[in-house]
């Protein structure tokens, strides 16, 4: 694969070559089905409101130029998806803004980015200017992205852990993830995919979005995630990409109400993992395999993905085409080393930051993990890794003994600071156990059983469910926050 900086070929061009041929092949083929709304949209039809959403953006706003920001709210609904690639079209850069973003938070982003506008995707032309802090200045290395045309979208990270990072994400960066994606889940022409993943984060956008405007494929999507909605949407569909809460609330649905699922071939799961148990049960109730993968922002969602046969429970699969791996300095009593990822799909960096990540550089995403057979076992994030009696806890080995039990719904595990052995390990769990004595007891006794002794939580506390970023990872950090 050529970098994204050679001159003999531009990535942006080849993008719209590829979904230009694919409106003009795939004109009277149905695009977008809203579920909660009934609204459909051939793709010709959602071409033709890209278009006129350009149009009017550029009527509107005719200072803006090529390379400027423009926060947008991308909302799982047509109008945003239409804004979304009009502002692409217009060699403008959108910059993915929260649903639910406070007026702080937007002008934070609107500061970070440099942006110039804040879209209306409904009506682009009651959009906001914004008046750019004179003293904003791109730094050489971001300059030379936006001003090569070789910039498409920008995605800032939710920044719990401190400011707010703007991961840089380019049109080779997207024409290699759909590129791997595709051939990781056996995507053809025609297929139906359930758009349940929020459009304003990479999984979403890049997995499911894209990817379908690319591939000739069917959204059924929804505004909002609802089970059984969503399960009424899935009935018509060969692959549902979801993260593992929204498998675990669809199987509760299932467990009283029986459906089937004619065409239904691939569960994708990512952003989190899944537990065996669930994974089970979603191949008995939904008559298909589980696909587990996992990526991050910065490789542009997908890097690893189960293959559709010799899927291994457990693991999030082998490498996507176009990506290296290796692992970092390995812990000489685990074998676990830090997984470093290098290749088409990861960022050239983070908007105006020091940090590099293209080039050939290699990319070290913070997450522990073992390579067996070809095949990615994660162990969990470097920031989550627990001391406990100078021993090094990986909190993954503890919730994989939690989650074999059956009245384990969802389980994090976090280490706390305690000043003589190192940190006091917490397991909070999500059961509908009505005897929660009686369940403390038992995974006291399963984790006896199955873990030596330093690594044995030193209470177990139950709730109704786990923080989560809306992109579906455990915020650990809270956890180790609240009231106990």
């Amino acid at each position: 694969m050529l970098n994204s900086r050679d001159k003999k070929i531009n990535f942006r061009d080849s993008f719209f070559a590829q979904i230009g041929e694919r409106v003009s092949q795939s004109a009277d083929l149905l695009f977008i089905r809203e579920v909660q709304t009934g609204s459909v949209f051939t793709y010709g039809q959602f071409w033709d409101l890209v278009e006129q959403k350009s149009s009017l953006i550029a009527s509107s706003f005719p200072n803006l130029k090529a390379g400027d920001r423009v926060l947008v709210q991308l909302a799982n609904d047509i109008e945003a998806s239409a804004c979304l690639l009009a502002l692409l079209k217009s060699k403008l850069i959108p910059v993915s803004l929260g649903l639910q973003s406070t007026e702080i938070e937007t002008q934070r982003l609107a500061s970070l980015s440099g942006a110039s506008l804040i879209l209306d995707s409904s009506e682009p032309s009651n959009s906001q200017l914004v008046d750019l802090d004179p003293k904003f200045t791109l730094n050489e290395q971001t300059a030379s992205w936006v001003k090569g045309e070789s910039l498409a979208i920008i995605l800032y990270t939710s920044g719990s852990t401190g400011e707010p990072k703007g991961v840089m994400i380019t049109y080779q960066n997207i024409l290699a993830q759909i590129e791997g994606a595709a051939l990781a889940m056996g995507v053809q022409e025609g297929e139906k995919i359930l758009g349940v993943l929020r459009f304003s984060h990479v999984f979403g956008l890049l997995d499911v979005l894209l990817l379908a405007l690319s591939r000739g494929l069917s959204i059924e999507l929804l505004a909002n995630f609802k089970a059984p909605q969503a399960l009424e949407a899935a009935k018509n569909c060969e692959i549902i990409l979801a993260v593992p809460t929204m498998y675990s609330l669809m199987v509760r649905q299932l467990e009283r109400k029986n459906l089937m699922f004619p065409t239904l071939r691939v569960c994708h799961s990512g952003a989190a993992a899944m537990s065996e148990a669930l994974a089970q049960k979603i191949e008995k109730y939904f008559g298909a395999p589980v696909q587990e993968g996992y990526g991050l922002t910065e490789s542009c969602s997908m890097a690893f993905s189960n293959p559709l046969l010799g899927s291994r429970l457990g693991s999030v699969g082998q490498l996507i085409s176009g990506l290296e791996s290796e692992l970092g300095e390995l812990d000489p009593a685990t074998g676990l080393g830090e997984v470093w990822l290098r290749g088409a799909t990861i960022s050239p960096g983070y908007f105006n930051g020091s940090s590099s990540m293209g080039a050939g550089a290699w990319f070290q995403t913070g997450d522990f993990g073992r390579f067996e057979d070809g095949y990615l076992y994660l162990a969990g994030r470097v920031d989550d890794l627990i001391g406990r009696a100078g021993q090094k806890v990986y909190p993954r080995e503890i919730e994989v003994v939690l989650e074999g039990h059956e009245q384990v719904i969802e389980c994090a595990v976090v280490g706390i600071e305690e000043s003589l052995a190192g940190q006091k390990i917490l397991a909070f769990i999500v059961t509908a156990a009505t005897n929660q004595d009686k369940l403390r007891q038992e995974l006291l006794a399963l984790c006896k059983l199955s873990l030596s002794e330093f690594k044995i939580p030193s209470s177990f506390h139950f709730c109704s469910d786990l923080p989560k970023t809306a992109s579906g990872k455990i915020q650990r950090h809270r956890l180790r926050s609240l009231p106990r």
